[in-house]
Formats: structure tokens, C-alpha cells, sequence
């Protein structure tokens, strides 16, 4: 009987090399409003808000106090843009798009890409043209032509288990290949357990790119999450105008990071980020 009820909130569940997907609904509890979860392993991956009237509404880290909700806003004053992101999750930064916008997602798991198109809206009711392309992020990134991002948002770091090859040097040279000249990089970086800001922090200063960095509380009402995003660009006139946007942002300082070694495609350790 205690199984029976534990399994009520389920609705779909599957298992690959990648491990295990869970779609689960929760019930409204306080101020928590009812919302259905794509959950790997302990680790939830995207949120809806299951009122119809509300599907729209992004939640979780990308809500609309979020650093990256500040830099699209920012972006919006460009006429269409082109969006890539690494991690679809269940495409919640789909539901930012415009018409004549396109976002271009990469995913490792195609199961995540399954459920995400099954059991969760952003995707379709998007007004944008959204493509989904299953791969590595980098190996599906550099796969792209140079300069044809406004925006890149990586977002693949908030298990336990951290892509290291997605924080590198050499990783942030082919962001900044596939962004343009006046384009901007957006991390997500929250993360329980590892302080990755300083990780970011050095690479950017290794390129002489300016870094911007947000963190924004949550708020349990609209399913949305503590966040900690950081902005990487070039164009120093667009990281100005980011300055000048407001949305919790702060410069992180070099010299704070310095701690931390630079990490390289031949070189990255934990042992420097774990606990802070």
C-alpha cells in the first residue's frame, strides 16, 4: 500500500546509459503551487506549472528574476536572435522565444528529449522555431558555423557529476567562436555542492572577456529557484548595457578566483571548488 501511494505522483519513468528520467506531478502544498518535475536521478531537470493558464510561466532557474532572464531581456532589443543551449532539460528557455527567434538545444540523453517534447509544453507553444539536436555539447557546437549565436547558454552543471570539459579553456574558445562579436555566454552555475564561478571567472580572464554575475533568490509561489548565472562576452559596449540592466548582478572579482588553476582540457580538479 505505502508503494501504491509513493507511485501516485508518477507518470512516466524510464532508464538508459544515462540513468534514470522520472516525470512526476506535485500536488499544490502552501504556497507551492501544483507542478509536474522531469527528475534525473536526484536531480530535477525542469518544471511546469500544471495550471494550463500557467504553462507559459518559466520556472526553476530561468525564471523571470533570473540572470538569464535579465540577459534575454537585454537581447529582446534586437530584432529575432538565435539562442543555443546546452542542456534542454524540459526546454523552459524555449518559452522566452519570439517569433522569428530560433533556439537551437543540444542534449546528450535523447531520453530527456522525449520526455520533454511528451510531457511538458515549452517546446511546442513556443513562438520561436526551436531545433533539438542530440549530441555532446561541445562536439555539437562545434558542429556550428562561426559567429551565428546572439546568445549561448550552457547549462549542465547542477548535478553532482559536472561535465569538466564544458568549463575548460579551450571549452569557452569555442563558445566564443560560435557567439558573435557583440554575442554573450550565459553558465548556469548553481550548484549544492561546488563553487564552479571562479572556474568561469579564469577562463574569461585567460580571453580578456568581461564577466557579469547574478545571483537571484527563489520564490516558492511560481516554482522558481535559487540561481546563480554568469556572463561571459567581448563587446564591451553590450556588458555595459548588461551592467546598467540591474537583476542582482555583480562583477566577480579576478583576484578572488585566483585560488582556483585554471582548468584546461588537460588539466581540471575539484578539489579547489568542493564546499565553498
Amino acid at each position: 500500500a505505502q508503494w501504491d501511494i509513493l507511485q501516485v505522483d508518477r507518470i512516466a519513468a524510464s532508464r538508459n546509459f544515462y540513468g534514470t528520467l522520472r516525470v512526476v506531478q506535485k500536488d499544490e502544498l502552501g504556497v507551492m503551487p501544483a507542478q509536474r518535475r522531469l527528475v534525473h536521478g536526484r536531480i530535477i531537470h525542469g518544471v511546469q506549472l500544471a495550471d494550463t493558464g500557467q504553462h507559459g510561466t518559466p520556472t526553476s532557474y530561468y525564471n523571470a528574476e533570473s540572470g538569464v532572464a535579465t540577459t534575454l531581456k537585454l537581447m529582446h532589443e534586437r530584432e529575432a536572435i538565435h539562442v543555443g543551449v546546452v542542456g534542454l532539460g524540459v526546454g523552459t528557455l524555449a518559452t522566452y522565444g519570439r517569433e522569428d527567434d530560433q533556439y537551437t538545444f543540444f542534449e546528450i540523453n535523447p531520453a530527456v528529449v522525449d520526455y520533454a517534447n511528451e510531457h511538458f509544453t515549452f517546446l511546442s507553444k513556443t513562438k520561436a522555431q526551436v531545433n533539438t539536436i542530440v549530441a555532446d555539447g561541445r562536439l555539437g557546437l562545434e558542429s556550428l558555423d562561426e559567429e551565428v549565436l546572439d546568445l549561448l547558454v550552457i547549462d549542465a552543471f547542477s548535478s553532482d557529476s559536472i561535465p569538466a570539459h564544458l568549463l575548460t579553456v579551450e571549452a569557452m574558445e569555442i563558445y566564443q567562436r560560435v557567439v558573435k562579436d557583440d554575442g554573450l555566454i550565459a553558465l548556469h552555475l548553481s550548484n549544492n555542492h561546488l563553487n564552479l564561478l571562479p572556474v568561469v571567472v579564469n577562463a574569461a580572464d585567460h580571453l580578456r572577456l568581461a564577466v557579469r554575475a547574478f545571483k537571484t533568490p527563489g520564490n516558492p509561489e511560481v516554482a522558481a529557484d535559487n540561481a546563480l548565472w554568469v556572463i561571459v562576452g567581448e563587446d564591451q559596449n553590450v556588458m555595459q548595457q548588461l551592467r546598467t540592466m540591474g537583476g542582482g548582478g555583480y562583477t566577480p572579482s579576478v583576484q578572488d578566483a585566483k585560488h582556483v588553476p585554471l582548468w584546461t582540457d588537460k588539466y581540471s580538479s575539484l578539489w579547489h571548488v568542493l564546499g565553498e
